[in-house]
């Protein structure tokens, strides 16, 4: 628990830390989620706000951050990994470009943190950073402030009218998913279900972030998606901090994952869902045999929920902070 500290102090109180936090315009959900846990430990008074002509005891930056905003002589730095992408080949190893840009910014930083053991064991096999200054914390869910679990005859109801907003016929499975024909996905697996030709299936594109806007029907918002859906298509070729993977997975939405995404290591195959090679014959084959053996679960839904996530991702930044700010300081730099 972070519990709020008195409103008066002695000398014999500890000093509490100063710390400036930093995003990426690209952190997106994941730049959202930190800067609510730093908020819950500034309320808790455990840690102060840096003034902008102050220098700060701790600099926490989010992604690549841009200009010399990290770079603050004398203090320590913390730094999170928004994504690891993957190298084109399919296998388990961070780009060499992206390693090769990354190494100056993690150098001189005490801690550098990662979303996902995958992503964690990645950054220390590939010689980025020590393994005593890698943190992993959990995948975070994307957007931001995913709806959280609905029971009983709700269930029924929402699904029941997301279906009808989407115009998803009775007896049709729903599959959503993010398929971008770029380098960063394993392909158009949407448009090859979508050539199947079948009648009892629908396919619809989301964003990687789950934006609102997302969908060609009519733009729903992505609670509608979820409240609609029956199963998720995760297939990356990079390891994000973020997923909308994880929204599906707390509300029993089953996930089939490629072994190049994020979601792959939340999925527990059987369980609720399946993880396949990153070949979009493969994910066809897996989401067919949903739809034709059946294998898809039923929905029971048990989020988390987001106000527990982030008071939880406020407990471990604060431990990674004081763990920083109490060892020796790395030698190096860590942004420019």
């Amino acid at each position: 628990m972070i519990s709020r500290a008195p409103a008066g102090r002695s000398v014999l109180d500890p000093v509490i830390p100063t710390v400036r936090l930093h995003l990426a315009d690209t952190s997106s959900a994941l730049g959202r989620a930190l800067s609510e846990a730093v908020r819950v430990l500034l309320d808790a008074g455990v840690v102060q706000a840096a003034g902008w002509a102050a220098r700060p005891d701790l600099v926490h930056t989010v992604g690549e951050v841009r200009g010399p905003f990290a770079d603050t002589p004398g203090a320590r730095r913390v730094y999170t990994l928004d994504r690891v992408p993957l190298r084109p080949t399919g296998q388990l190893a961070p780009s060499r470009q992206w390693l090769h840009r990354q190494r100056p910014r993690a150098s001189g930083c005490s801690a550098v943190l990662t979303h996902g053991r995958m992503a964690g064991r990645l950054v220390v096999e590939s010689a980025l950073v020590p393994g005593e200054r890698v943190y992993c914390l959990p995948v975070l869910p994307a957007p931001a402030g995913s709806p959280t679990a609905r029971r009983g005859p709700r269930v029924t109801a929402a699904r029941l009218d997301a279906r009808r907003r989407l115009g998803v016929p009775p007896g049709v499975r729903l599959v959503i998913g993010t398929s971008r024909g770029s380098g960063e996905a394993v392909g158009d697996w949407a448009g090859a279900l979508r050539r199947l030709g079948r009648r009892d299936l629908l396919v619809l594109d989301v964003p990687e972030d789950g934006a609102s806007s997302a969908t060609c029907r009519g733009s729903q918002p992505w609670p509608v998606l979820l409240d609609a859906a029956d199963l998720f298509v995760a297939a990356g070729r990079e390891l994000i901090a973020a997923s909308a993977a994880v929204s599906a997975l707390e509300l029993a939405i089953p996930v089939v994952t490629v072994t190049t995404d994020s979601a792959a290591e939340l999925v527990t195959p059987g369980r609720n869902g399946r993880v396949v090679a990153p070949r979009v014959a493969a994910i066809v084959d897996a989401v067919v045999a949903a739809l034709d053996v059946a294998w898809l679960p039923g929905r029971d839904p048990g989020a988390l929920g987001p106000a527990r996530r982030i008071h939880d991702l406020a407990g471990d930044l604060l431990s990674i902070y004081q763990e920083a700010l109490a060892a020796p300081a790395p030698t190096g730099w860590c942004a420019r």
